[in-house]
Parts: C-alpha cells; structure tokens; sequence
C-alpha cells in the first residue's frame, strides 16, 4: 500500500511538471516552485483570520452564518398561522490587498432564506429571517405560505478613508444593546447605497461624511381631513437629492462613544382630482403640493465596557430624536414601509410628514427614542443581555387617536455559545 501510494504522487508530479512545459522545455528548465496558502490576518477582523491568494499580496477571509428558527405567538386573524420556521443562511467574502497608498478592501456578502408563518420581528431581516418590502402571498392574508428569497444584501470598496458601495448606514450605528425580537429604538434593519469618507483624526476619534440613498429610509406621508382623520398615505415622491449624513465616533479601552446626524428631503407628489380631492370631513385634499421640505435626525450613543464583572460585560445607552425621518427612531417596525405597520393586531401610523387639508403644505412628524440595556457573561459561552426602550412618534393635524404613537419595549436575551461557530 505504501509503495501504492508513492508510486500515485511520483505520477502526479510528474504530471504537474510536464503539463507547464512543451516538448522543447523539456531538460531545459527547472519547474517553478509550488507557492503554498498562507495564513494571515488584518486587525479589522477581530480575531478572525484568512489566508493569502497563492501568487498575489490579497488577505481573503471566507465566513458566513446557517440559521433555523422557530416561533410561535398570537393569531390576530382566522387564517394566519401562529407558529413559522425560517431557515437560511448568508455568505461573505472580505478580500485586502495592500498598495503603496494604503489597502484595498472589497467585501460581498449574500443571503438565501426561507420562511413561512406569521411571526416576523422587526429585526429578521438582520438575521436572515424576514424579506423587506415584501409579504408573503396566500389565502388569508400575510404569513400564511411560504417565502423565499436569494439577495445581495451588501457589497463595497473602501480605500484611502472612502468607502463606495451597499453597506449599513453610518447614521446611528452604536447604543443599542445586542437583541433578536426588535424591540429597541433606532435598530434602522436596512443596508443603503452610499458614498462616504471617514477620516482618522487620532486618539481613537473617527469623522465620517457621507452621501446615502434615502429611498429604505423614507416612509410615506398621511392625508388628513380638516377633523384631523387620517385618510390615505400616499409615498415620497422620486427623491432629487441623497441623504447627507455625519458621525463623529470615539473608540477607546473604557468603550465607545458617537454622536451623529442626517439631512433628508421629504417631497409629495401630485394628487388628482380637484381643485380638491375628495375626502371625509369638511374639507379635501388640495392637489396643489409643496414641492419639499427638509427633516432631519440626530443621534448619540454610548457603549461602556465593564470587564470588572466579566470580560465581554458593557453598558449601553442611545438615543434619537428626528423631525420628518421616522425610520430614524422605529426602523425596525416602519422603515421602508408606506406609512403603517400592525403590531399585535393595531395599526400604528410612522408617516414622515401629514398634508395639510387646508394649504396642501407639508408638516413634518417629530419623533425621539430612548435605549438602555446590559450584557453581562456569566461564563464565557454563556450570556445575558437585558434591554429597555421607550420612544414616541407625534403626527401634526391628526387626531392622537389616529395619529400618535407611543412604544415601550423590554427583552431578556440568553445566548449559548459551547464551541466557536455554533450559538444557541
């Protein structure tokens, strides 16, 4: 068996050597050394490493993530289902290159899942749960068939300080703690298009500017009657101009700090009918529209480390205040949607904006938010993450009825973790 096997890898050497050469390379050189994979590693990745392209300088690292789920919870309709699977999975590919003005980062990243049933949280779509923008067809109404998607759900270039490409917005990225149902204030779910260069200015303190697609941020906007009922939503007009928005992040041994704001543009579209549109109450809609109006949102954030209790123990704390961008304060249960959501079988109404029944002008929503939450280790593969959230969304010329929201949220998280890779 021994000599077996000799005599198989003296073969295919031998096949290696000669299919390089032609008959006249033959004697006349040396084959070229074989390059073996090599390991290496970049600090953007943590602990994790990857491996060198075999005759390139490029550090690529291959990861990914399966998940299954299943959920049971209240039937608000007959035909809806109470209990759902979901199944799926996403995967990624980072690659660095250096060059002589700094490395080349490209990263791709795409999602295959399955579900079906009606329960899906706010935040799914992070996990590969829940599909944006789309419900899942059937008789009975949302969540009775199934639902299945392949998307790529991110893919950039960063190099010298920009970065180019689908990626998670840099508005509000810190102060929520880690959770799996939605229930925390500003967990905006959604990747964005974008432009942005983040500039290093020292002692850990980090400046972004960037330029953003509005269109997963922009929910719809109300009509109203002169009696304040909310009568129809109709979306943002075609957007003219990107979303600007700016971040100021500090990064240091005791935690994180970050404080940043976004610039939108809301506009209406054209209603038909007139000179006012039909509508309940003593007066229409009338189909002259201000053309748009600006709204904007600031956001800060804390992340404290505690590794006095336990290594991996932090704080955190957030908050969010938006005028004309509600995706900003309830992303996880609005953003991206026309204008409403139904949670626990009630409407809850997030317009950006309400048009005047008497002027036709826009009037923005104002909304805040608040997040506190904790996550303690009680063992290295064990942890518990309690969180808290409070928010409010008021809607101008509506009734409070009809109009305001008010949202409370608390979530206890267990997670297990027995060996690297696998997480309960």
């Amino acid at each position: 068996m021994k000599l077996f096997k000799s005599l198989l890898l003296a073969s295919a050497t031998g096949l290696v050597a000669v299919s390089g050469a032609s008959a006249a390379d033959l004697g006349a050189k040396k084959p070229s050394p074989v390059e073996f994979v090599k390991a290496c590693y970049n600090p953007l990745w943590g602990t994790s490493g990857g491996f060198t392209i075999p005759g390139t300088q490029t550090c690529l690292r291959v990861g990914g993530q399966a998940r299954f789920d299943y959920g049971y919870g209240q039937q608000f309709q007959r035909n809806s289902s109470l209990s759902g699977f979901r199944g799926g999975g996403n995967i990624f590919l980072d690659a660095i290159t250096p060059s002589e003005f700094g490395n080349v980062r490209a990263f791709i990243q795409y999602s295959q899942l399955y579900r079906t049933g009606g329960q899906r949280s706010g935040s799914s779509a992070r996990f590969g749960q829940g599909l944006d923008n789309a419900g899942a067809a059937g008789v009975g109404g949302f969540g009775s068939a199934g639902q299945s998607d392949f998307a790529g759900s991110s893919g950039f270039i960063q190099f010298a300080g920009f970065t180019f490409g689908r990626t998670s917005s840099f508005f509000g990225t810190l102060g929520r703690a880690p959770e799996i149902i939605g229930n925390q204030i500003g967990n905006f779910i959604g990747n964005v298009n974008m432009a942005a260069y983040t500039a290093s200015l020292g002692n850990g303190f980090l400046a972004t500017i960037a330029i953003e697609d509005p269109t997963t941020r922009r929910n719809g906007l109300a009509t109203v009657n002169a009696l304040g009922t909310v009568l129809t939503a109709t979306p943002n007009a075609g957007f003219r101009t990107p979303n600007l928005v700016g971040a100021l992040r500090l990064d240091q041994a005791w935690g994180s700090a970050e404080v940043s704001g976004l610039l939108t543009e809301i506009r209406a579209g054209n209603l038909t009918g007139g000179p006012f549109v039909a509508g309940p109450g003593i007066f229409g809609i009338p189909t002259q529209l201000a053309n748009s109006k600006l709204g904007f949102a600031i956001s800060g954030g804390l992340k404290i480390n505690v590794p006095q209790l336990a290594a991996g123990d932090a704080l955190y704390l957030g908050a969010v205040y938006s005028d004309g961008v509600t995706s900003s304060t309830f992303g996880n249960i609005f953003a991206g949607a026309l204008s409403s959501a139904t949670i626990g079988g009630v409407t809850l109404n997030a317009h950006d904006g309400v048009i005047s029944p008497l002027t036709g002008n826009i009037r923005t929503t104002r909304s805040y938010g608040f997040n506190a939450g904790f996550q303690h280790f009680w063992t290295p593969t064990f942890a518990t993450t309690i969180s808290g959230a409070y928010g409010e969304i008021d809607i101008p010329l509506t009734n409070r009825s009809t109009g305001d929201t008010r949202f409370y949220g608390i979530g206890l998280l267990n997670s297990y973790t027995p060996v690297r890779g696998l997480q309960f």
